[in-house]
């Protein structure tokens, strides 16, 4: 049974994830669907960019993972706290890696989404609990090439 928590990455704190996973896993729930990018601007609830300068193919990233260390702290280590903490509770996380507008708009094209998507390929490649989603409010035969 899935649930849709869009923003997940986005507007909760790790204290709000761990509330929303553990009620989730106690309603039965074992898929939610989160977008990795609603925009290309996204930032946390921490204040941490994900992008360089808005680019898909520049996922910015820090060295380290302590979380309350903001020099090491980043959106993506904020992903993998969500993404290991929804394991735990046998909860798959089904991720649409950029909402689908920004392909419309141009924004994402055929170079840079490859970039992207290698990034996600690479740094969660050995995650057992994701479903990979393709979406966004776009017809399912534009944008092929991205």
């Amino acid at each position: 049974m899935g649930d849709t928590g869009w923003l997940l990455f986005i507007k909760c704190s790790r204290e709000e994830v761990l509330q929303y996973l553990d009620a989730r896993q106690q309603q039965g729930f074992n898929v939610v669907q989160v977008m990795v990018l609603h925009t290309l601007g996204a930032k946390n609830v921490y204040g941490n960019k994900a992008l360089e300068d808005g680019d898909i193919g520049k996922p910015l990233t820090t060295t380290g993972a302590t979380f309350g260390d903001k020099a090491a702290y980043d959106f993506w280590d904020h992903v993998d706290f969500v993404v290991k903490e929804a394991e735990k509770r046998g909860i798959y996380m089904a991720l649409v890696p950029v909402w689908g507008s920004a392909a419309k708009d141009k924004s994402v094209n055929a170079v840079n989404a490859a970039v992207y998507a290698k990034f996600l390929a690479e740094r969660y490649k050995n995650n057992t609990n994701i479903i990979w989603l393709n979406g966004g409010d776009i017809e399912g035969d534009a944008k092929m090439d991205v």
